[in-house]
C-alpha cells in the first residue's frame, strides 16, 4: 500500500487539529537508537533498516529527505487521518479548500474521525458527493522532519519503500495550488525509485512487484480517465436537467462496475480487482488525484538520463510552472514534445 492506495496522503497544513499533529510528532525515537536497543522486535529492525536504506538512496538520486525518515513514532492507532473529497452531483470539479504554502487542495484531512465525518454529512446535505476514507501518511513538505509511522509497519516491503519515496518527493517537489500534478507525480515517482532501489539492493523479485504494481496503476488510471469522459459528456450536455444528468451517471456508474469486474484480467497484482465497489463523483475525484496522467511522467523518466535527472526535470517544470503561472501538465507536456523533435 502506497501513500495513494485510495487512502491518500495529505498535508498537515489542511489540518485543523494541529495540536493532534505536535503530539504524534513529539513521540519521535531515532531509528538508529532503536536499531542499538536489544528489545527492538526483528520486524521493527528489518523495516527500520529498510527505510534508512531508501532514504540514503533518495538522497543519492535526486531527492531531499531533509531530516525525514529518521525518527520513529507510535501513534498506537491504526488510521493516522481521515481524508475527505467532495463533488457536485453533476460536475467532476472538486471541492476545493484552500490553505497557506500549500494553495488550493481537493481534500481535507482531519485527526478526529467524528469530525471528518459530521463535516461529510454536512456536505452531503447539500448535495455534494462525498468520499471519507483513511490515511496512514501524511508529508509536512519538509517543513518538518516527517517520522516513520507506526501505519507503516503493516506495509509490505514495497509498499512501504514507496510511501517513503513518495512522501520525500513531497519534501523535493511541491507546486501550490496542484494537488492532482504533485500527487500523481509522487505517486509515480514512488515507483520508479523503489523498482531503482531494490534492483540496487539485489532484491529483483521486489523490485518486480514494484513494477507490477506500477502497470496496475497505468493501467487503472486508463479506466478512469475513460469513466472521466463519459460522465463529462453528460455532464456537460446543456439539453439535460440536473435530475436527468444524476440518472444518466448512474447508468454509467452501473456499467463501469460491472465493465471492471469482468474486464481486469491484465492486472498482475490485487491492488485494484475489487477497488470499484461504490462510485460517485467524489470518489472518481480521489482516485484521480493520484492517478491523473501517470504515464506523461513515466515518459519523462524513460526521456531522463537516470533518476537524478528525472528529479532535476521535476525541479525545472516547478520553476517554470512558478514563474509563468502555467499548468506544470502543460510545461511537461511541452518538454516532452521538445524532446521527441
Amino acid at each position: 500500500m502506497t501513500c495513494f492506495n485510495i487512502a491518500g496522503c495529505a498535508t498537515p497544513f489542511t489540518f485543523r487539529a494541529t495540536t493532534e499533529e505536535y503530539k504524534i510528532l513529539s513521540k519521535k525515537e531515532s531509528l538508529n537508537e532503536l536499531l542499538s536497543r536489544e528489545e527492538t522486535s526483528d520486524i521493527l529492525r528489518h523495516k527500520f533498516e529498510l527505510v534508512l536504506q531508501a532514504r540514503k538512496f533518495a538522497l543519492n538520486n535526486g531527492l531531499k529527505p531533509e531530516g525525514s525518515f529518521t525518527e520513529y513514532a507510535d501513534i498506537q492507532r491504526e488510521v493516522l487521518v481521515w481524508v475527505l473529497s467532495a463533488a457536485p452531483k453533476t460536475s467532476l470539479r472538486p471541492y476545493t479548500w484552500w490553505y497557506p504554502i500549500v494553495g488550493s487542495v481537493p481534500y481535507k484531512g482531519s485527526f478526529d474521525s467524528d469530525l471528518a465525518k459530521k463535516r461529510a454529512l454536512e456536505l452531503k446535505s447539500e448535495d455534494y458527493d462525498v468520499f471519507l476514507r483513511p490515511s496512514p501518511a501524511f508529508s509536512t513538505l519538509g517543513w518538518f522532519k516527517d517520522p516513520l509511522l507506526s501505519t507503516y509497519i503493516e506495509f509490505d516491503d514495497v509498499d512501504l519503500v514507496t510511501t517513503v519515496f513518495h512522501e520525500i518527493f513531497h519534501n523535493t517537489v511541491w507546486i501550490p495550488g496542484d494537488a492532482f500534478f504533485n500527487e500523481s507525480a509522487a505517486n509515480v515517482v514512488g515507483y520508479l525509485f523503489s523498482i531503482a532501489f531494490f534492483n540496487e539492493i539485489n532484491s529483483p523479485k521486489l523490485a518486480q512487484h514494484a513494477q507490477d504494481a506500477l502497470h496496475d496503476e497505468l493501467i487503472f488510471a486508463d479506466f478512469l480517465e475513460e469513466l472521466n469522459q463519459k460522465l463529462e459528456v453528460i455532464y456537460k450536455n446543456d439539453n439535460l436537467a440536473d435530475a436527468e444528468k444524476i440518472t444518466a451517471r448512474e447508468v454509467v456508474f452501473s456499467n463501469a462496475i460491472q465493465d471492471w469486474t469482468t474486464n481486469n484480467k491484465n492486472l498482475k497484482t490485487e491492488n485494484y480487482k475489487k477497488v470499484v465497489q461504490n462510485l460517485n463523483n467524489a470518489v472518481i475525484i480521489a482516485f484521480r488525484i493520484y492517478l491523473s496522467k501517470p504515464t506523461l511522467f513515466v515518459k519523462l523518466f524513460d526521456s531522463s538520463k537516470g533518476l537524478e535527472d528525472l528529479i532535476r526535470n521535476f525541479g525545472e517544470i516547478k520553476q517554470s510552472a512558478n514563474k509563468s503561472g502555467e499548468s506544470p501538465y502543460s510545461i511537461l507536456e511541452e518538454m516532452l514534445d521538445e524532446r521527441q523533435q
